[in-house]
């Protein structure tokens, strides 16, 4: 019996030739069975190969039962390499007569062949990522780091969105003794998880609020408590926003402390109602002039509020938000920063659908380089109200909308805002809008239109709107075409 043990780094090289070493068939990378009987269980089973010499066959590189009877029970078998196939392997043959009874196993991350290839006599609450050997549960087992993990042989941590977690038996006592390989209780939710981590949660935390507890952009899977649990024992942006998405509930993310958060990669999309509250505004979040920050999806509710958000660069498809991209949610801005931001269309934000509302920001800086709204581009609802728009640009000749565009179809509301020393390379050194348009105690100060064709130093009006002022000032503006605040065509 093989209990609590990890098999890594073996290799059968083809030493079974008819005419020399290395032109004949590799078995059984870490264990090649003959006959009689094997029990494995709690055990990890990493990095192993089989490999065939010459047209032979390299098969089993985790395990190969040629006779006799083997049972695995709750092991983790991950990233091992055949050459042919069959990281678990039974050899079916006439002449032999191998039993192999399989429960509660991971076989995933394959090189070479399949994952598992054999009549199983027992085949329970087994998960092949490649769904071979008839497995109950298919697909990515979304395993961690193989580490000591808090035990004393190295294991993979399962992640919190593991489908192996509470997947197994309701209860595994007669399988594992009641403890995984690393001695820790099972099960520790409702059923036992499948192969040889049991994840502990009591690390973790449950959510669905969590708290971001490190300026690090790392995502081990786990948003723990700091200086607990496993992996990198903390909780970062990303990881929150991944535990909310899987949360059932609705889920508000806080800070710990202010960080300034360098992201290395585009931050998850928000697929689920959620707030995101820096609780002050030295709290950052910065793409580096690379990575797009927010992107929400459809049909969910969500807030960001205090957070400067800076350096956003928009995914070229979609072609939009440096900083956020609404794809039909329902998004409220709050005392936030929207700065330095570049993409295609809305350097800062793109409201592509859904309902966008904007308060006590600031979106300054930011550049369009392709199509209008160097701010912000909206084609859907947005609300903006106590803003400062400043110093936000078009690129190539003639984009127009250098703080805000507003699209055809779209409604746009503007309350209490300042649009300061925007500059557009075509019309609308402000605002450029052919939607329907209310501003209301806004103050339009010093902006500027580079377009040749019509102008508008703050305001550029045109198409079919509907477009009401009320208690606004215009001032300082100016186009080098026609209307220095204002063109209506």
């Amino acid at each position: 019996m093989i209990n609590r043990s990890t098999l890594s780094n073996n290799s059968a090289q083809g030493g079974l030739g008819q005419a020399r070493a290395g032109h004949g068939a590799g078995l059984g990378g870490a264990i090649f069975m003959r006959n009689g009987s094997l029990t494995i269980t709690n055990s990890t089973l990493t990095a192993n190969s089989a490999l065939r010499g010459g047209n032979a066959q390299g098969r089993g590189a985790a395990v190969f039962v040629r006779d006799g009877t083997a049972t695995l029970q709750y092991n983790t078998i991950s990233g091992n390499m055949n050459s042919t196939g069959g990281t678990v392997y039974l050899w079916n043959h006439a002449s032999v007569a191998g039993v192999l009874h399989m429960v509660g196993n991971i076989i995933a991350n394959t090189t070479g062949g399949a994952d598992c290839e054999a009549s199983l006599t027992t085949n329970l609450f087994n998960l092949a990522e490649d769904g071979s050997c008839g497995t109950a549960v298919a697909g990515d087992p979304a395993l961690g780091t193989v580490g000591l993990n808090g035990g004393l042989t190295p294991n993979f941590p399962l992640t919190g969105l593991s489908p192996a977690l509470n997947a197994a038996a309701a209860t595994c006592t007669a399988e594992t003794g009641d403890i995984d390989q690393r001695s820790t209780t099972r099960p520790f939710g409702s059923r036992c998880d499948i192969g040889a981590f049991e994840f502990d949660t009591l690390a973790s935390q449950a959510g669905p609020n969590f708290v971001v507890n490190s300026a690090a952009d790392s995502n081990d899977g786990y948003c723990d408590l700091l200086g607990q649990g496993i992996g990198n024992q903390d909780c970062t942006l990303r990881e929150a926003i991944n535990a909310a998405n899987a949360a059932a509930d609705v889920s508000v993310i806080t800070f710990a402390g202010d960080y300034a958060i360098a992201l290395t990669t585009h931050l998850p999309t928000l697929t689920t109602a959620m707030t995101i509250d820096g609780d002050s505004t030295t709290t950052s979040v910065d793409g580096g002039d690379v990575y797009q920050l927010f992107t929400i999806s459809a049909a969910v509710t969500v807030t960001v509020q205090n957070l400067n958000l800076a350096n956003g660069l928009g995914l070229p498809d979609p072609a939009g938000g440096g900083v956020v991209y609404n794809n039909g949610g329902t998004v409220t801005l709050a005392n936030c920063s929207v700065s330095s931001s570049t993409a295609e269309k809305g350097g800062g934000i793109y409201n592509r659908a859904g309902a966008l509302t904007v308060t006590a920001c600031t979106i300054e800086g930011n550049r369009v380089t392709a199509s209008p709204g160097g701010g912000i581009s909206n084609e859907a609802t947005l609300v903006v109200s106590d803003t400062l728009f400043l110093n936000n640009t078009t690129g190539s000749t003639g984009i127009i909308g250098a703080a805000l565009f507003n699209g055809a179809g779209a409604m746009l509301t503007v309350e209490n805002s300042t649009f300061q020393a925007n500059t557009s390379s075509g019309s609308g050194g402000a605002v450029a809008s052919t939607g329907s348009a209310t501003i209301i105690n806004s103050r339009f100060i010093d902006n500027r239109a580079n377009s040749f064709t019509f102008g508008g130093g703050a305001l550029f009006i045109y198409g079919t709107s509907s477009t009401n002022i009320a208690n606004s000032t215009f001032s300082g503006n100016q186009a080098t075409k026609n209307g220095g605040s204002i063109n209506i065509n």
